[in-house]
């Protein structure tokens, strides 16, 4: 272990036992092509229990289990590290543990504005989170009722119409609500506004008037990285206006490209992990991380890949668990990947690398700005790097012998996509929160020489 002296049976017993679940974990790879199911087994049960260990116990539990537990303190080190570089995981099944951490405690706001927060964001992310988990079952029901939903924030029909005018009030409200709590009803009216003039625009679909709506979602994104970066102090104190205005102007983007749900869906999961961050999960982000204390690494190292799972499923991008039940969701399906956003400009021609990058560049810039908030609440996100080379090592050493069984390529390759794109955006909000914490300082200094 490292070079560290084993002194106890208890922890020959460990070593033993972690042995032996590796040698598991690699003979049901190896033997995938006899017995697919135990590998997918080994995957749903690693991903469930790293999250409902390291988010899901109680604080009394924690208490006992540090006072009785008698095995070494690293063991929780080892054991996170070889569930989370098995590359059977289908992060699919964080949800389960995820809804009932957010849904399981009843919390009495009596008044108290804070509770009132953590309930609101825990209650938001819950429900979304069981909703991907009953919705998604195509090959069990027949039909997918989180890709109808995105499908319906389409304004093709008055119905639909209809239903995307209901849930961007809705979800604008909510956003400036779990962001700014003490002056939230006028900024939400307008972000409201601004939601609903994009889907103005969507519905009309002229390409001219696309070009002049994405032109503006630049100019209030800029606006809003200004406002972060103390560059625009004079915008930043009108109360009226929503807290980020980036963030505002990514929702309108979605609108165009993704669809009502998808935006809805994206600010409030930005939104409620504000909260969440400043409330029930706080600890996470004040955890001292050391070999006796690993849950607090731990937790900061999975509580992003499960937020990101939630949002990438209510996208209508995860198809559930096949016939029989067996545990095997597909967590990329390109068929599903919605390219209605790809017209946006071009409604007749577009070129294929505009559709590209109006595919693409809503996801990243969504999934980087999640990981700022996290940034900005104190969460650190090198515990979320780690757990991802994690997964990309397991991956790559599974390569090896895959090639023979088609499926099980599909799946490697989506879980290294899947991870090389949580990490690129975890690269540009570190560089960006960098850059804007560097204009913050030098702003400071310039208030502080001319004082």
């Amino acid at each position: 272990m490292g070079g560290t002296r084993l002194s106890s049976i208890e922890e020959r017993r460990v070593v033993a036992l972690f042995i032996c679940a590796l040698v598991v974990m690699i003979l049901s790879q190896v033997m995938i092509g006899y017995v697919t199911v135990i590998p997918r087994i080994i995957g749903a049960a690693s991903c469930i229990w790293v999250v409902w260990w390291s988010l899901g116990r109680t604080e009394a539990q924690k208490r006992q289990a540090s006072n009785s537990a008698n095995t070494p303190d690293w063991w929780p080190w080892l054991a996170s590290s070889l569930a989370l570089s098995f590359s059977g995981l289908r992060f699919w099944f964080s949800l389960a543990p995820l809804a009932i951490i957010l849904l399981r405690e009843n919390i009495h706001s009596g008044g108290n504005r804070a509770s009132r927060l953590e309930e609101i964001s825990s209650g938001t992310l819950g429900i979304l989170a069981v909703f991907g988990l009953i919705g998604v079952h195509e090959r069990l029901v027949g039909s997918h009722w989180v890709l109808s939903i995105v499908q319906y924030g389409w304004p093709d029909t008055p119905s639909n119409l209809l239903f995307s005018v209901l849930i961007l009030p809705l979800s604008g409200m909510l956003y400036c609500y779990l962001t700014r709590p003490r002056d939230f009803l006028l900024s939400g009216v307008l972000s409201s506004l601004w939601l609903i003039s994009m889907l103005v625009v969507s519905w009309v679909g002229d390409s001219l008037l696309d070009i002049v709506a994405l032109l503006a979602i630049s100019a209030l994104g800029i606006l809003g990285l200004a406002v972060r970066a103390g560059r625009a102090n004079a915008i930043s104190q009108l109360n009226p206006l929503p807290k980020e205005l980036d963030t505002i102007a990514l929702g309108g983007l979605l609108v165009l490209t993704w669809g009502a749900w998808s935006a809805a869906v994206t600010l409030l999961v930005i939104s409620s992990v504000d909260g969440l961050l400043r409330t029930k999960l706080a600890w996470v982000t004040k955890g001292e991380h050391s070999l006796g204390n690993a849950r607090p690494f731990i937790a900061a190292a999975v509580l992003p890949i499960a937020i990101w799972t939630l949002w990438w499923t209510m996208l209508g991008q995860v198809n559930g668990l096949e016939a029989w039940g067996l545990p095997h969701p597909r967590e990329l399906d390109p068929g599903r990947i919605i390219v209605r956003g790809g017209y946006l400009g071009f409604r007749e021609d577009p070129p294929t690398l505009w559709m590209a990058a109006l595919i693409f560049i809503p996801l990243l810039l969504s999934t980087t700005l999640t990981s700022m908030k996290m940034l900005e609440r104190g969460l650190s996100l090198h515990p979320y790097s780690i757990a991802l080379s994690l997964q990309l090592v397991g991956c790559f050493a599974t390569l090896a012998y895959a090639p023979p069984y088609p499926r099980l390529v599909f799946s490697l390759t989506w879980n290294i996509v899947f991870c090389i794109f949580q990490l690129c955006a975890l690269v540009l909000a570190f560089e960006t929160s960098s850059v804007l914490g560097w204009l913050r300082s030098g702003r400071q200094r310039q208030h502080t020489l001319e004082a």
